[in-house]
């Protein structure tokens, strides 16, 4: 017998920087869903709403949240904060790239200023909802800005049992699963995940990862807030609410 239980041994991280975790104040979830519907209503400003002429998803529901930085923004800063802290440990020169290209829009040396506090500033570029009835679905595709994010507001009740019930007839996730694909499928690497939606649920990843979501056959609808976040160099004497500090 091969004895292996003293061998010590550590494995890089490898690929984009992906969280996934919970909102915790369940009236954000009511809200958020409450104003889907109020959307989805509001046929008298439908062409206003309709987002899916930005969107590739293939649903006939697809609808623009509105004055976002009201009364959403200030809720969900605290979970991009956290990512943001978390990308930090995970890849210490990830905003690199933010600085430079903030000093070339500004005509500055493209470079980290020395010796300036310098903060890591957000903004919700784009924010929708999208109402996923059964045989409808998310072809790969991927996200303008620097992050994106996705809440789950609703979920079938029987979707997760369909998955179940089908997963290994077919070569794929199942029903109703989100997937993130990155770099080539080879042996011994990783290079898709697949999440089956919870209420409540948050993903925030990088905006150029591609990922799908298959459809369903469960009665019911599979309903999502999704948005686009850009990150900007703030060089301020004060800490922005909406960023981190390097």
């Amino acid at each position: 017998m091969v004895m292996t239980e003293n061998i010590d041994y550590w494995f890089w991280y490898w690929g984009p920087y992906i969280m996934h975790t919970s909102i915790k104040d369940s009236s954000l979830i009511a809200e958020l869903l409450e104003k889907a519907i109020e959307q989805r209503n509001d046929t008298e400003r439908f062409d206003k709403l309709d987002a899916r002429s930005n969107l590739v998803g293939q649903m006939d529901e697809e609808y623009w949240y509105e004055n976002c930085n009201d009364w959403f923004v200030p809720k969900f800063a605290p979970y991009v904060n956290v990512y943001l802290e978390g990308l930090k440990d995970y890849k210490e020169d990830s905003f690199e790239h933010i600085y430079a290209r903030t000093s070339q829009t500004q005509g500055d040396s493209p470079s980290r200023p020395r010796n300036i506090p310098v903060n890591l500033e957000w903004v919700l570029d784009s924010f929708w909802v999208n109402i996923q009835k059964p045989r409808e679905y998310n072809p790969t595709h991927h996200h303008t800005g620097d992050l994106s994010f996705v809440i789950y507001l609703q979920v079938p009740e029987g979707l997760k049992k369909e998955n179940e019930d089908i997963r290994g007839v077919h070569n794929n996730e199942g029903p109703g699963m989100i997937t993130f694909d990155y770099g080539e499928h080879l042996p011994f690497s990783i290079g898709r995940v697949s999440q089956m939606p919870k209420v409540g649920s948050v993903i925030i990843f990088p905006s150029w990862v591609r990922h799908y979501v298959t459809d369903f056959k469960s009665e019911g609808e599979r309903i999502s807030a999704a948005g686009n976040i850009t990150l900007r160099q703030g060089l301020h004497s004060e800490y922005s609410e909406y960023g981190v500090k390097s």
